[in-house]
């Protein structure tokens, strides 16, 4: 059933979410699922980024890790925005990825310029499981 949720909650962020919030904006991450990555990231027309944490239930709480710098981090703070481009940055070495390598280091540029959303999106099911609508939430990064 987990896994149901979080794919419930990917698709409400992909299909209904970001694209009534952001007209227009590309998904341009490679789509993969697990720890150590943002859900879904979006580079909107005017050059923007939009990163997404998805979640398959409206009542559905932050994630927690250790961070970078040893700490235990919740999502939507910057300490775990900047923990994740580290794991970003960790992984394309690994994988010789270097189209990783850049989506990391666009990101850094883009938030130290302020041109990163970091939006919570919350799906919403109606009893029987099906789509009933979102909610959105803007971090403060």
């Amino acid at each position: 059933m987990l896994k149901q949720s979080e794919l419930f909650g990917e698709h409400v962020a992909e299909h209904h979410a970001i694209p009534q919030a952001y007209p227009g904006a590309e998904r341009i991450d490679n789509g993969e699922f697990g720890n150590n990555r943002f859900d879904q990231i979006y580079r909107t027309p005017d050059g923007r980024y939009v990163v997404v944490e998805a979640k398959g239930s409206a009542r559905a709480s932050l994630g927690e890790r250790t961070s970078y710098r040893g700490n235990r981090v919740q999502q939507g703070t910057r300490e775990y925005f900047e923990t994740i481009l580290h794991q970003m940055s960790k992984r394309s070495k690994t994988k010789n990825d270097p189209v990783e390598a850049e989506l990391a280091s666009n990101l850094r540029a883009a938030l130290k310029e302020g041109k990163v959303d970091y939006v919570l999106v919350k799906a919403d099911a109606t009893p029987d499981g099906r789509y009933a609508g979102y909610k959105k939430y803007q971090f403060d990064i």
